[in-house]
């Protein structure tokens, strides 16, 4: 895991592109997610949390009438995927917020070689035909 200074100067990088620099919603969200992690706050990181706390919402916020969450964590997640195919994509330290939930993981990138790291890529390496299923050959016959 990384440090704590580690991922708030990630964090920092991350608000300070142009995705969520232009998207002030989207990176109190996600400050506030991080911010929580880090402080070990884990459990307040509910919908209902985040509608009260970043969005301003009422305490008694319903969010099955108001996605506003939702919403802004889809949003979030697109940004964040842009961010790292772009000007993060060489950074070490990685923050995502994985669906189905609104606590973010945040790892040190494994690096790997270029050639390691193509031949990983390649569909014929990763991509197994779901319906084809292989039998091993008896011993002895051919």
């Amino acid at each position: 895991m990384p440090s704590d200074p580690e991922v708030d100067s990630q964090l920092r990088r991350i608000l300070q592109s142009p995705p969520f620099a232009a998207s002030a919603r989207s990176a109190q969200f996600l400050r506030f997610c991080v911010e929580h992690a880090q402080s070990g706050e884990t459990l307040e990181l509910k919908e209902t949390t985040i509608g009260v706390e970043v969005f301003h919402r009422p305490a008694d916020y319903d969010p099955k009438t108001d996605s506003i969450v939702r919403v802004h964590a889809r949003r979030v997640r697109e940004k964040l995927a842009m961010y790292y195919r772009t000007a993060g994509a060489d950074d070490t330290i990685r923050i995502d917020v994985p669906k189905g939930g609104y606590t973010p993981l945040i790892a040190r990138k494994q690096r790997t070689t270029k050639e390691e790291s193509s031949s990983l890529e390649s569909p014929e390496v990763l991509a197994i035909p779901a319906q084809q299923t292989f039998i091993p050959a008896e011993r002895g016959h051919a």
